[in-house]
């Protein structure tokens, strides 16, 4: 394959990476507009779907276990996703990964401010950033273990 081809694929690679990062971005921004009550009801259906045989009162309160696992989640895959665009961008690829990843937490937290029965909540930044963490940290050791980086 010629260098000339293997620079259009690297292009293309990247503007596919890029491109998932931002949709990602945009579903976490999606999910953070809901106002309290519908993403409590959205989360609430998801668990009676998965443990349909269980009590209301049980899936109520595992609602909010639920939801706060979600936060990591969520910000486990940006982690990832962030890693592998930016892998072809920036040189210390990891420290600017974790850094977009805080700071997207941050405005994340901000920009529910604005949302009706949405707050600033401290927790939920510490769980975006432990997500964002894990998430870096496995797709690091991956590419340890695979290349002997």
């Amino acid at each position: 394959m010629s260098n000339e081809l293997k620079g259009v694929n690297m292009k293309v690679k990247k503007y596919i990476l890029y491109t998932l990062l931002f949709v990602w971005c945009l579903v976490i921004f999606y999910l953070s507009n809901q106002s309290s009550d519908i993403s409590g009801s959205n989360s609430l259906n998801i668990l009676s779907y998965i443990f349909s045989g269980l009590d209301t009162d049980i899936l109520i309160g595992l609602n909010s276990v639920f939801r706060e696992f979600m936060h990591s989640g969520m910000f486990f895959i940006l982690g990832i996703l962030a890693y592998v665009s930016f892998k072809y961008s920036y040189a210390n690829t990891f420290v600017y990964s974790l850094l977009f990843c805080a700071l997207y937490a941050l405005s994340d937290e901000i920009h529910q401010l604005f949302v009706s029965g949405r707050a600033f909540e401290i927790i939920d930044l510490v769980l975006d950033f432990i997500g964002s963490l894990v998430g870096l940290g496995l797709v690091k050791f991956v590419e340890r273990v695979l290349y002997n980086d």
